[in-house]
């Protein structure tokens, strides 16, 4: 075969290795020695056998570059996300990018030993599907570097990037073969779950259930005064929550909340690598600020960085601001440039080029000229059709559906445990609301986006309880992911959620996505009733232009 290209749903990833080929060993080889389901050549190397470009593989790093390109970062594979910093991620490859966020690149940068007809590898992202592609070299598949750029532009892709080409490109994508000689320093292994059916099946046994291979790691906060206390307690219900912090990981929360001085703790911390167990079951623990703490068993979900460009979650960025990540500066930067407006580099430092470019901005938009991108200017900021500065829900759908059937099978758990009832599981504002928990900011600022909510997740819950619950409920039908002119891979207009009509499904889904418009406890989003007064305003308010 010449060319092979393959979709393959983030729900069904189980793992992401890049193999440091260190024994010299064929592809051929590596399949028979690890069993993976795929396999493609990976970045470039140098003659004397050690790898170029940044590159980083099980928190090893192998090679790193002065320069931050863009390129991909994940923990386990189904968390896969274009970004520039190699240092949030336990394994990282960048060699030459081809298409970011959404926006092809103009001119990519390749050393001229890339160039002409060869030959091509790249990995990609499109809707809910890691993209694997491979060209053999010496063929009328082969392309230069923008030839494979608009190939993969024109199949709906949203990030690529090109790896080592020519005659290192090689794949085995489960047993459909590009086949070359050449022996690669580094390759890219993709290892899926295995077949459910393969799964012994207990319905009255929630650790044998179609579970999706998810188990609970204990790692007990022993110095949490809630672990010290002991204070026991009869808990017959569970709270959901958020953690509000882009970016933290589960063992971020741990080293936080493992002190004698900290303020809370929860049972249980769920993130894309496993679920934790914080404290036992049947104590005291501090996660809802009133009686909650004991009636209900508490889990924390740990949100993806990208969700730090949420208006919930944003914080102001300003010129010596404590608040000024990498992250966010380099996607205000690149926003500014993409407006035409010059930051003098794309950094993540906020220096006085920065803030000068934020000021035109503000001033051309009929914003308080302030040099502050604060909520109203981060709102402006979105309006521009592929923003840097949007929340990316098609980049984080993988790591979203992890963390999600994480939590139906661990409150499905929990429930048995505890012999609670699903339908009385609430998330923190639903605890205020009722009266049992502080006015907090949880998953229902974060949920709907993805298309889900408390009632979904509720009933999720209880179809796990049952053994009925499917895992991989949240893979794109296969039509879908193999069209390459579907225009909005993560609306299925079959099963149209907000009840809006085919033309306006793209500006609706936009609205929800920015907080614009909401839906209510049930999902309704109304969209066809008369809009209020009250109403039109407070779409102004969040547009911003108040």
């Amino acid at each position: 075969m010449d060319k092979q290209i393959a979709y393959i749903p983030f729900s069904k990833i189980n793992r992401v290795q890049i193999y440091i080929n260190k024994n010299k060993k064929s592809l051929a080889q590596i399949k028979k020695d690890t069993g993976a389901d795929y396999i493609i050549n990976g970045g470039l190397y140098n003659p004397n056998w050690t790898p170029c470009c940044h590159l980083k593989a099980d928190g090893n790093v192998y090679a790193k570059d002065k320069y931050k390109y863009w390129g991909f970062g994940w923990n386990n594979g189904s968390d896969i996300t274009m970004t520039s910093n190699y240092t949030d991620f336990n394994n990282y490859i960048c060699c030459t990018a081809l298409i970011v966020n959404g926006t092809a690149v103009q001119k990519p940068i390749y050393a001229k030993e890339q160039g002409g007809k060869r030959g091509r590898t790249a990995i990609g992202i499109k809707g809910n599907n890691l993209c694997l592609y491979v060209s053999r070299d010496g063929t009328m598949n082969a392309k230069n570097p923008e030839g494979l750029r608009d190939e993969l532009f024109g199949l709906g892709l949203n990030n690529a990037i090109m790896l080592d080409s020519g005659g290192s490109s090689q794949c085995d994508m489960n047993g459909n073969i590009v086949y070359s000689s050449r022996i690669v320093q580094n390759l890219i292994l993709v290892y899926l779950h295995k077949d459910k059916s393969e799964q012994p099946v207990k319905k009255d046994d929630i650790s044998n259930a179609k579970d999706n291979g998810n188990k609970i790691i204990k790692k007990y906060m022993t110095n949490n005064p809630c672990y010290k206390n002991n204070i026991k307690t009869m808990k017959t219900k569970a709270m959901l929550h958020s953690t509000g912090t882009p970016g933290a990981k589960a063992e971020n929360i741990y080293s936080v909340w493992d002190k004698s001085t900290a303020q809370a703790g929860v049972e249980f911390v769920i993130d894309d690598t496993g679920i934790y167990q914080t404290l036992p079951l049947g104590i005291k623990s501090w996660h809802g600020g009133g009686v909650s703490n004991s009636t209900h068993v508490a889990c924390e979900i740990c949100e993806p960085i990208q969700t730090r460009v949420l208006r919930v979650n944003w914080l102001p960025l300003y010129k010596g601001g404590k608040n000024n990540t990498a992250y966010a500066v380099k996607l205000l930067q690149s926003e500014l440039v993409a407006g035409g407006y010059d930051p003098k580099g794309i950094d993540g430092s906020f220096g006085s080029g920065c803030e000068a470019a934020l000021k035109s901005f503000q001033k051309n938009n009929g914003l308080v000229v302030d040099g502050i991108c604060g909520k109203n200017t981060l709102s402006a900021l979105q309006k521009r059709n592929g923003s840097y500065l949007e929340y990316p829900v098609q980049d984080v759908s993988g790591y979203f559906n992890n963390v999600y059937n994480k939590a139906v099978w661990l409150f499905a758990y929990i429930m048995k445990e505890i012999g609670g009832k699903p339908e009385e599981i609430v998330c923190h504002s639903e605890g205020y609301e009722k009266g049992i928990a502080s006015n907090h900011a949880d998953v229902m600022h974060w949920f709907p986006v993805h298309g889900k909510s408390m009632d979904t997740f509720r009933e999720d819950v209880k179809k796990a309880m049952n053994g009925n619950y499917d895992y991989n409920n949240t893979v794109i039908k296969d039509e879908v992911v193999n069209d390459p002119v579907t225009t909005s891979p993560n609306i299925d207009k079959e099963e149209n959620k907000y009840g809006a009509s085919d033309w306006s499904l793209l500006s609706v889904e936009k609205a929800v996505n920015k907080g614009l418009i909401k839906g209510d406890n049930k999902g309704n989003y109304k969209l066809k009733d008369n809009v209020t007064m009250e109403q039109m305003i407070v779409v102004l308010d969040r547009l911003g232009l108040l």
